[in-house]
C-alpha cells in the first residue's frame, strides 16, 4: 500500500493544481475572447469538457509516468536480486538472515551443507540451535538486541562444528537490513571460515617470534640494499636501534664489501646458498669475526627479489676455542707448553732446519724417583715437586730455547740455533745444578735429582720421532748409570737397541722352538766334598750367535713379559735330567733353580711348579727355589704366603745373593727360608778381613735362624778353607766346578762317585 502512495499523491497534487489554476484563469481566458454573455454561457459547458479532458490526461500522463518508474524500479530490484542472490550462492561464506525475533528464515546453500539442515528444519529453526552451545545462543541475543536497538554492526569469531564435527573457526559479521523507509526488519549474519587464516596468522607469529629472539642475527634486504627488516640479534650485534635501521642500505652500517652484484655471484657459485666465516667491521669501528650465510627469495614471476642474510657474531665461539686451545697446549700443573704443543713446534722446527739447514737439539730431563715420592707421600708431593723443577727450568729458557712439559715426570727442552757440543753441555749442568737444591714438600725437604739426555739435528734424526727416540734413549742410558747426569746419543746406543729389538723378538721364537741349554753347576758338602746338589743355569744356544749369557736375555724375558714362560721351560729340562740321575742311582739332594721377582710377582707360579714336576713325576722335596732379597720385599705378604705353600708342598727356598739388599732380622724371621746363600763379592776377596768378617756374621745368623749356609763364588784354596772354618755346609765355585753341561757333570760324578778331591 505505502509502495502506491507516493503515486496517488502525485495525481492529486497535479489535479489539484490543475483544477485551481483552471478555476482562477479560465474566467478570465473566455472574458478576454470575448464580452458576449450568451457566448460565454455556452462556452461555459464547453470550458467543463475541456476540463475533464485536459485533467483527464494530465493524470493519466501522472500515473503512466509513475506506473513505468515503478516498473522500472521493479526490474532493477529484480536484477539486484537476482545478483545478490548470485553472489550469495557463489561466496564461501555462510549467509543467513534473521527476522526480529531471531528466528533463522533465509540460510544459503553453504549455510545449509555446513550445517547440514534443510527447510523444514529451517521452518523448525530447532536443529540450528544444536550448532551453537547455549553461552553462544546467549551472546547471540545480546548482540541481536544490540542491533535492533542501535543498528550498528557486530564482528565477533567463535568456533563451530558441522556435520563433519571438526572444529572451524569462523568471522562472524551481524548488521541490520532496512526497508525503504529506513526501518530495521530483520538482520543478517555473514560467517567467513577463518581456521586456515588464524593458523597461517599464528604461523606468521611464531616465525615473527622466532625471527625476534633468534640468537642470530638476520637482516631482509632488496635489490637496493635497502634493509626491509632486521631482529633484535642484529640490531644488539651492529649496536644500533631497530628503528633507525629499517629502510637504511646496509652498506652505510657494514664495512664488509657486501654488494648485489658480488651476492649474486657468490649465490651462483654456490647454487643459492653462499656462507663464510669473515671478520666484520661495522661502522661504529667494531670489528669481529662473524658467520655469514646469504639466500636469496624469489618473489612470483616480475615481483622484487630479496636476500636473507645471517650473520652469527663467533666472538664468544672463538674466546672459547682460544681456550680449548691454550688448555690444549698448556700443562695446567707447571703452565708450561705439553706434549701435544710440543710436537708440533718440534715438526715445524724440523722443518724450518731443513729449509735453513740449521742444526738443533732436543733434551729430554727426568725427574728420578718419583713414583717412590708419590707412593711414599702423595701425589700431591709430586705435583709439587714437578711444579718446582718447572719454575727452575723456567729460569733458564731463552729466546733460543722452548721448555714444554711432557708425561709424567719428563721435560723436553728445543734448543734453537745450536752451535757446539760445549753449550749444551753447560746448559745441560746448569740444568744439573738447579735441580740439587732440595724441594720443600710440606714440612719435609726432598733431595732431587734428574737425569738428561740429549740428541742433535740432523746427526741423531731427521723426523720426529728419530730425534725424539735418540733423545729418550740418550736418557735411558744416563738413568743405567744410577747417577744424576746427563748423557749424549750415540749411534752405539742405536745399535744396542737395535740389538736388543732383535734379541726380544728372537726371544720369543727360542721359547717356542726350545733353544735353551740348561747348564749345571754343581754343589758341593764342604766336609764331605761330596755332590749334594746342582743349580741349574740356562744358556740360549742363538743359532746365528752361539751361546748367549742369561745376564743378556734374562732382563729381556722380563720386560716383555716371557720369563715366567721361560723359567718353567728350564724347571721341566733340568727337572727332568735331576729326575734321569736319580734313576741313574746318583746321589742327589737338591736341584736349586732361580726365580726372578718377576715370576715370583706371578699369582700362578706354585700352581705351575706343582704342576710340572708332577709332570716329569720328579718329587717336590728335590727342588730348591732360589730368591733374591729385593723379590722377597716386594710384596711381604704376598711371598710369605707364596713360600709358605712351597713348604707345605715339600719344596724348600734359599734366598740368593743374601747380604745384598735389604737383610733384616724381620723378614727372615717371617719367611719360611730354609738356607742362605753368600754372595760372591763377600768371598772373592778373602782372606780381606772385611769381607771375612762379613760372611762369617752371615753364617752367624744362619745358624741362629736354624738355617743352612751356602758359600757360592768360592774360586781358591783359600776361599774354601775359610768357609769351612767358619761353618758353611755347603759350596758353589769354579773351586770344585764350573756351569756345565750336563753331560760333563755326569763325567764328573761318575769319576768320583759324586766326591771331590
Amino acid at each position: 500500500m505505502k509502495r502506491y502512495l507516493k503515486p496517488l499523491l502525485k495525481v492529486v497534487a497535479a489535479y489539484f493544481i490543475f483544477g485551481v489554476t483552471w478555476i482562477r484563469f479560465s474566467d478570465k481566458i473566455l472574458m478576454f475572447y470575448t464580452n458576449d454573455l450568451n457566448q460565454i454561457t455556452n462556452l461555459q459547458t464547453y470550458k467543463g469538457i475541456i476540463f475533464v479532458g485536459i485533467s483527464t490526461v494530465i493524470i493519466y500522463i501522472t500515473l503512466m509516468n509513475e506506473m513505468m518508474k515503478m516498473k522500472k524500479s521493479d526490474v532493477e530490484k529484480i536484477k539486484a536480486n537476482n545478483l545478490v542472490n548470485s553472489l550469495i550462492s557463489s561466496t564461501d561464506a555462510l549467509i543467513g538472515i534473521k527476522d526480529l525475533s531471531g528466528k533463522y528464515i533465509m540460510l544459503n546453500k553453504n549455510a545449509y551443507e555446513f550445517s547440514g539442515i534443510d527447510d523444514n528444519d529451517l521452518i523448525r529453526n530447532e536443529r540450528i540451535k544444536k550448532l551453537f552451545s547455549a553461552s553462544q545462543l546467549q551472546s547471540f541475543k545480546k548482540q541481536d538486541l544490540k542491533i535492533l536497538k542501535t543498528g550498528e554492526h557486530i564482528k565477533t569469531q567463535i568456533s563451530l562444528k558441522g556435520k563433519n564435527s571438526q572444529d572451524q573457526v569462523f568471522l562472524v559479521s551481524k548488521f541490520p537490513i532496512r526497508n525503504e523507509l529506513g526501518e530495521i526488519f530483520s538482520i543478517g549474519v555473514v560467517a567467513n571460515d577463518v581456521t586456515e587464516k588464524n593458523k597461517y596468522y599464528e604461523r606468521l607469529a611464531i616465525e615473527a617470534k622466532v625471527f625476534e629472539t633468534l640468537k642470530q642475527g638476520i637482516i631482509l634486504i632488496d635489490n637496493n640494499m635497502k634493509i626491509v627488516e632486521i631482529n633484535r640479534s642484529m640490531c644488539q650485534i651492529l649496536k644500533f636501534k631497530q628503528e633507525k635501521l629499517v629502510g637504511e642500505n646496509i652498506q652505510d652500517i657494514l664495512s664488509a664489501n657486501i654488494t648485489i652484484e658480488n651476492i649474486s655471484n657468490a649465490l651462483k657459485k654456490n647454487n643459492g646458498f653462499y656462507e663464510k666465516e669473515i671478520f666484520l667491521k661495522t661502522k661504529k669501528s667494531l670489528v669481529f669475526p662473524a658467520w655469514i650465510s646469504i639466500n636469496s627469495i624469489k618473489q612470483s614471476e616480475g615481483g622484487p627479489e630479496y636476500y636473507v642474510v645471517i650473520i652469527e657474531d663467533l666472538t664468544e665461539i672463538k674466546q672459547k676455542e682460544n681456550k680449548i686451545t691454550r688448555l690444549e697446549k698448556i700443562d695446567p700443573l707447571t703452565g708450561l707448553r705439553n706434549q701435544s704443543d710440543f710436537r708440533r713446534y718440534l715438526e715445524q722446527t724440523i722443518s724450518y732446519s731443513k729449509l735453513q739447514n740449521y742444526s738443533f737439539a732436543l733434551m729430554y730431563i727426568d725427574i728420578n724417583n718419583l713414583k717412590f715420592i708419590n707412593d711414599s707421600l702423595g701425589y700431591k708431593a709430586g705435583d709439587e715437586i714437578i711444579k718446582v723443577i718447572g719454575k727452575r727450568l723456567k729460569s733458564i729458557r731463552s729466546s733460543y730455547t722452548k721448555l714444554h712439559r711432557m708425561n709424567g715426570d719428563e721435560f723436553a727442552i728445543i734448543i734453537l740455533n745450536n752451535e757446539d757440543m760445549t753449550n749444551l753441555r753447560a746448559l745441560g749442568q746448569k740444568i744439573l745444578d738447579l735441580s740439587k737444591a732440595p724441594v720443600k714438600v710440606g714440612d719435609k725437604e726432598i733431595n732431587v735429582t734428574v737425569n738428561l739426555g740429549i740428541s742433535v739435528y740432523p746427526e741423531d734424526g731427521e723426523d720426529l720421532e728419530t730425534i725424539v727416540q735418540s733423545a729418550q734413549t740418550a736418557l735411558r742410558y744416563s738413568k743405567d748409570k744410577e747417577v744424576m747426569g746427563l748423557e749424549f746419543f750415540s749411534r752405539d746406543f742405536r745399535n744396542e737397541l737395535d740389538s736388543k729389538f732383535e734379541m726380544t723378538t728372537s726371544l720369543a721364537k727360542a721359547i717356542k722352538k726350545d733353544e735353551f741349554l740348561v747348564h749345571y753347576q754343581p754343589q758341593v758338602n764342604t766336609v764331605t766334598k761330596e755332590i749334594v746338589g746342582v743349580e741349574a743355569l740356562v744358556r740360549w744356544e742363538h743359532p746365528k750367535y752361539g751361546i748367549i749369557s742369561p745376564m743378556k736375555f734374562i732382563p729381556i724375558a722380563e720386560a716383555n713379559g716371557m720369563m715366567h714362560e721361560l723359567g718353567m721351560l728350564v724347571l721341566e729340562k733340568s727337572g727332568r735330567q735331576f729326575k734321569k740321575w736319580l734313576d741313574d742311582g746318583y746321589e742327589l739332594k737338591k736341584l736349586s733353580i732361580n726365580l726372578s721377582s718377576v715370576q715370583f710377582k706371578n699369582e700362578v707360579i706354585v700352581r705351575d711348579i706343582l704342576q710340572v714336576l708332577d709332570g716329569i713325576q720328579l718329587p717336590a722335596k728335590f727342588l730348591e727355589v732360589e730368591i733374591t732379597e729385593s723379590a722377597l720385599v716386594s710384596n711381604i705378604l704376598e711371598v710369605e704366603d707364596k713360600l709358605l705353600n712351597l713348604k707345605m708342598n715339600g719344596i724348600s727356598a734359599s734366598i740368593d745373593d743374601f747380604g745384598t739388599g735389604y737383610s733384616s732380622l724381620g723378614y727372615l724371621k717371617s719367611f719360611s727360608v730354609d738356607k742362605l746363600k753368600i754372595d760372591r763379592k763377600f768371598v772373592m776377596d778373602i782372606p780381606d778381613i772385611d769381607d771375612g768378617t762379613i760372611a762369617k756374621m752371615i753364617c752367624n745368623l744362619a745358624k741362629t735362624l736354624k738355617m743352612q749356609v751356602v758359600a757360592e763364588g768360592v774360586e781358591t784354596q783359600a776361599q774354601y778353607e775359610f768357609m769351612k772354618s767358619i761353618g758353611v755346609e755347603i759350596i758353589q765355585g769354579y773351586y770344585f766346578g764350573k756351569p756345565m753341561p750336563a753331560e760333563e757333570l755326569e763325567i764328573l760324578m761318575q769319576g768320583s762317585t759324586t766326591k771331590l778331591t
